[in-house]
């Protein structure tokens, strides 16, 4: 008997001790969360940009700050219901004293707001600065300028812009690794067969398209402003492709994608086309790292013979 009451009295203390251990550990996890600064972002002005374009980088601007861990973010549909009641969507609120208004209102300590700017035709320049709401003082102001097209600011400019308000270094490109010359060996029967295309192989299709994306699934082939137009005004109707395939056709590249509606639950999604390998490189390595999925991968050669890849990212996996 007293054998027994001492296995149940260490079994009873092994389990009070592994429930403190948990609950210290989920107290923990809601500390480092609750120490986040709760921030919100109103959307940027645009000169030279359109509206879409400014829309479309302030939704990447607040993923990249969440994806940062520094910050909680106010979710959109909050900040345009108090944009609506003070009458401010068909004006903006383009001010400091605006955005120390809504703040208040939304019960943050700090804003962010901004501006992009197109200079010429692939020149655009993406500022913004971070307010406190309880002294209107200007905590820091920053910008990025990004050569090429829009989509270099989504991807490339939008996360620059993130870590330099959280006030951190952007991480440096990665240098895709040059490969060592190797003596030329005389082919054999296994080398010339086709070559394996395991690095260029089609992700599987996410959920949402079953086993396969079909060739009727895709929209129609456009030209690259034509269709960075359509990606740019994708998150307002809540739809993200899931495939995107590019080409040149007659000495012209164009574009095209597979598209599919949000998924239940919390969701977000990164793009790129007319990417540099040695680009996409670098962004698959940082995105992986963030626990995004690569769900689509595709290249071509275009008029230079470069190649150029079409990508598509999402999270959670």
């Amino acid at each position: 008997m007293k054998s027994g009451s001492r296995v149940a009295l260490a079994c009873a203390l092994a389990l009070l001790l592994l429930a403190a251990q948990a609950q210290a550990q989920s107290g923990s996890r809601r500390d480092a969360r609750e120490n986040k600064e709760l921030i919100a972002v109103l959307d940027f002005e645009s000169s030279g940009a359109s509206k879409q374009q400014a829309a479309a980088l302030t939704e990447r601007l607040r993923e990249e700050l969440l994806g940062s861990g520094e910050f909680r973010i106010v979710d959109r549909s909050q900040t345009d219901k108090i944009m609506g009641e003070q009458a401010l969507q068909q004006t903006g609120c383009t001010s400091s004293e605006c955005a120390v208004q809504v703040g208040k209102i939304l019960g943050v300590r700090k804003m962010v707001n901004g501006r992009i700017i197109r200079v010429e035709n692939n020149l655009w320049l993406a500022s913004c600065v971070l307010l406190d709401v309880e002294s209107a003082e200007t905590l820091r102001s920053v910008s990025v300028q990004i050569d090429g097209s829009f989509s270099n600011m989504l991807v490339r400019g939008a996360q620059e812009l993130a870590y330099k308000v959280a006030g951190r270094a952007p991480p440096a490109p990665v240098q895709p690794a040059k490969a060592e010359p190797k003596q030329k060996a005389a082919p054999s029967a296994a080398s010339t067969a086709a070559p394996a295309a395991a690095a260029a192989a089609p992700p599987a299709a996410p959920a949402e398209f079953g086993p396969s994306v079909r060739d009727s699934d895709y929209s129609a082939w456009m030209s690259f402003d034509e269709f960075d137009v359509m990606v740019q005004g994708l998150h307002a109707k809540r739809r993200y492709p899931v495939r995107i395939q590019g080409r040149l056709a007659g000495g012209v590249e164009q574009f095209r994608a597979a598209l599919a509606p949000y998924p239940e639950g919390a969701f977000r999604w990164k793009v790129g086309y007319r990417q540099t390998r040695g680009f996409f490189e670098s962004q698959n390595q940082a995105n992986s790292a963030a626990e995004f999925k690569l769900i689509s991968y595709q290249d071509y050669k275009d008029a230079e013979s470069e190649t150029q890849v079409q990508s598509v990212w999402r999270f959670p996996k």
